[in-house]
């Protein structure tokens, strides 16, 4: 690394105040975001419960048709 890529390098970080406190606003449209994430995730959970039990239902259906032939 040459000195013009360091010395830039060291003033990217020189600048860099620290960790970043978002806004009210954007506080509240991540709060948003995190929530319908979380409702969608909830949401895809009960489907694929509800998916595996019809699975099942039709695996048993699958065991009895072939024990009765």
């Amino acid at each position: 690394m040459d000195q013009s890529t360091q010395s830039a390098a060291g003033h990217v970080f020189s600048a860099n105040p620290g960790p970043v406190i978002p806004s009210e606003e954007v506080q509240q449209e991540m709060v948003a975001q995190a929530q319908s994430y979380d409702a969608a995730r909830k949401q895809a959970q009960a489907a694929e419960k509800a998916n595996q039990a019809t699975q099942k239902e039709g695996d048993k259906k699958d065991t009895k048709e072939s024990k009765s032939n």
